[in-house]
């Protein structure tokens, strides 16, 4: 092989490893803007994860299965449950650590993480504050705080997806349609908020009980 055939393998060498590189730096960032519900995400009980043993769950934020800490105490990666008060941890992190509790359905654990967030005003947060008190009951509650979080961002289609489902559980068929118009105006009637709404509403217009659907 001469010397410029050698550099020129070379250079395509390089050239793949830069390549591999940089996709695993971008597949690595579109997770983590997933895991942290960028972008509008997807309804907490849709969400995939690895199965861990019972009494656990999945933290998205460390991936790892993670122990349900008591309450003032929060999951620390690689090292267990620790006091919340003795850690320094931004926003974003609390934020995730209560959307993998949610997922898991120990809503009132996520809940209290997602009033330990400093910066509430976020309409990420506000949203799965209403997911999480409207699944522990208190659906009209969980709904004022969904239009808090549209009061600040009106395009935030997963919030109106979720206040439509509150509307189902208090039988305001028409006001669940409505979000459905508005949501088909925003990103149409073939996008994830759209045909998760209009399916609960089919399954409440076919007499399902809301507490035996997905939503």
């Amino acid at each position: 092989m001469t010397r410029q055939s050698c550099l020129m393998a070379r250079r395509a060498a390089w050239a793949a490893i830069s390549f591999g590189l940089a996709m695993a730096l971008y597949v690595a960032g579109a997770s983590h803007v997933l895991a942290l519900g960028g972008g509008g995400g997807s309804s907490p009980s849709q969400s995939a994860a690895p199965r861990c043993p019972s009494g656990q769950y999945y933290s998205q934020r460390c991936k790892e299965c993670a122990r349900q800490c008591r309450s003032n105490y929060v999951w620390e990666c690689g090292r267990g449950c620790v006091l919340r008060t003795g850690m320094i941890m931004p926003d974003e992190d609390i934020y995730a650590e209560a959307v993998s509790l949610i997922r898991a359905r120990h809503y009132s654990q996520g809940l209290e993480l997602l009033w330990a967030i400093e910066t509430r005003q976020d309409p990420k947060v506000l949203n799965y504050i209403g997911f999480a008190t409207r699944k522990l009951g208190d659906v009209d509650k969980g709904i004022t705080y969904y239009h808090k979080a549209l009061a600040i961002d009106p395009d935030y289609t997963l919030a109106r997806e979720y206040l439509g489902e509150g509307y189902l559980q208090k039988g305001d068929v028409a006001s669940a349609r409505r979000q459905l118009g508005e949501i088909k105006n925003r990103c149409g009637a073939s996008c994830r908020e759209y045909t998760v709404l209009a399916a609960a509403i089919v399954d409440h217009e076919a007499g399902r009980m809301p507490g035996k659907a997905s939503w």
